[in-house]
């Protein structure tokens, strides 16, 4: 696909002969040619239905491939990702790409909202995770609150949710710091390991939410469990930015 993205001649088989010696694997390697750095989304984006049916069909599935397909659509930082069809991380790309990703994210977002209430914590946490790089609204600070508070993957996910709203929607971001801020308040203050783990992933979010998070992480400062205390203490030494959000 990518030989057929750029252009280029295929390859030549021959040249991994010597002679009259035929190497099998030397053959074999032959047909595989070097990436060419070629753009290869320029292959489906003008026509996203195959990928785009291939994800909803996964997105139904009981197994690993909903785990797959939500992996994809999460494999930027910056919005919805297609991994590994499109970069990942924040690496730019040109505005066809980005206007079919956000086509096909768009797209897949009910398939997607369907496995907020999965039965596997992994899929709920990534489901989280998507939708909040559309701004879908079925991810509220209900859902965001009771993931903090949630399994581990759960709990990466709302730091991760509170993290994109501090950069991006302030106001959801200090809405969100005091529902979490509450939560913390009403959680039984024992020493069990779920109890102390709860108010740890609670406090985590609510560091990422930046500046709207002080009040909070002061009161987590007088937690009975060390690690809520010294979670809430690192959070508060981080200065702040001038826009109020810590860096």
């Amino acid at each position: 696909l990518d030989l057929w993205a750029s252009g280029g001649p295929p390859p030549d088989d021959a040249r991994a002969i010597e002679g009259t010696h035929l190497d099998l694997e030397g053959i074999l390697a032959g047909f595989e040619p070097a990436p060419s750095g070629a753009d290869a989304t320029v292959l489906w984006r003008d026509d996203t239905r195959p990928v785009l049916n291939a994800l909803e069909r996964a997105l139904r599935d009981t197994g690993w491939q909903r785990r797959a397909a939500l992996a994809a659509l999460d494999g930027r930082l910056d919005g919805p990702g297609l991994a590994p069809l499109v970069a990942g991380a924040a690496t730019p790309v040109v505005p066809a790409t980005a206007a079919a990703v956000a086509a096909i994210a768009a797209a897949t977002r009910d398939a997607v909202a369907a496995r907020l209430d999965d039965g596997e914590v992994g899929v709920r946490a990534a489901a989280l995770r998507v939708l909040a790089k559309s701004d879908d609204p079925r991810v509220t600070l209900h859902r965001l609150v009771r993931a903090a508070a949630g399994g581990p993957e759960e709990r990466e996910a709302a730091a991760a949710v509170a993290r994109r709203w501090a950069q991006t929607s302030p106001s959801a971001a200090r809405a969100l710091a005091e529902a979490l801020t509450s939560a913390f308040a009403a959680q039984p203050a024992s020493s069990g390991d779920e109890a102390w783990q709860a108010r740890l992933g609670i406090v985590r979010a609510l560091a990422a939410t930046g500046g709207p998070s002080v009040t909070g992480l002061h009161r987590a400062l007088g937690d009975p469990n060390l690690l809520v205390r010294a979670a809430a203490a690192a959070a508060l030494a981080v200065p702040t930015e001038p826009n109020g959000a810590h860096p």
